[in-house]
């Protein structure tokens, strides 16, 4: 007897969080809950900033200087096993979806328009 047993593809989570004025800390929640799912949930997490908040790009050369982050691929850097990926494109999203993340958390920052779409697809 011969099972045959389909490929499944990997589910993903994707969670957007946006805010209604400018440092009311989505990027700080961001930030605490992929934190919370790669270490107590041990899921292969990513934290997407969108809209040019430019807050891990800070975050970013905070830690280069203490020499925390490691490398990752396309311009992003790891922080306690989250890649953190600093100004993405709505282009780059269905890239990084397909990339084998279990939880993408987007940061959308203050709301506006031009951002819908994604928010509501999340």
């Amino acid at each position: 007897m011969v099972f045959h047993r389909q490929k499944k593809t990997k589910e993903h989570l994707l969670i957007g969080i946006t805010e209604t004025a400018a440092g009311l800390g989505a990027t700080h929640l961001c930030i605490s809950m992929a934190n919370y799912s790669a270490s107590k949930l041990r899921k292969k997490t990513a934290c997407l900033e969108l809209a040019g908040i430019k807050s891990f790009e800070r975050l970013k050369l905070h830690l280069h200087f203490r020499n925390l982050s490691s490398k990752t691929a396309h311009d992003s850097f790891r922080i306690h096993d989250v890649d953190y990926y600093p100004n993405v494109q709505k282009e780059d999203i269905p890239l990084l979806i397909n990339s084998g993340y279990e939880i993408l958390i987007l940061d959308f920052g203050m709301i506006h328009p031009d951002c819908l779409e994604e928010l509501f697809r999340c």
